[in-house]
């Protein structure tokens, strides 16, 4: 993968990934990183809430939205299987209510760039082949 363009804000790949990752374990993140999975695995994948979120989708990238089984006619099966394949199928939904806040999500949570390891003798870690 060395022909990858990085992004105007990233030095180099470590950094992207430095950037990226404590972007992932910020506490805007960890605060809103449940909403994030009622609509992807939760109560708002589908029905009235999915509707009041505006997150629905074509009804065939539903988990059970084709009977397969019930398809004869081998044009038919072709055809839905290839708009699967182009758009894609919704993860199977895991929850049917609110998934609760993340614990520690606010002041409580520290970056992995800030943290003290014993195994780095108190020092934040380090990407691999760094210090």
């Amino acid at each position: 993968v060395g022909d990858v363009e990085l992004p105007m804000w990233a030095s180099d790949a470590k950094d992207f990934v430095r950037l990226n990752r404590e972007a992932l374990e910020s506490d805007h993140v960890s605060e809103c990183l449940h909403h994030w999975i009622d609509l992807i695995f939760g109560y708002k994948q589908t029905g009235p809430a999915a509707e009041d979120s505006d997150n629905v989708f074509f009804p065939l990238t539903y988990e059970g939205g084709v009977d397969w089984e019930a398809i004869t006619d081998p044009n038919e099966r072709n055809a839905l299987e290839q708009q699967v394949l182009e758009f894609g199928q919704c993860p199977t939904k895991l929850f049917s209510k609110p998934h609760p806040p993340r614990n520690g999500s606010s002041s409580t949570h520290t970056p992995p760039s800030k943290r003290r390891d014993a195994s780095t003798g108190g020092q934040p870690p380090t990407p691999e082949g760094e210090g």
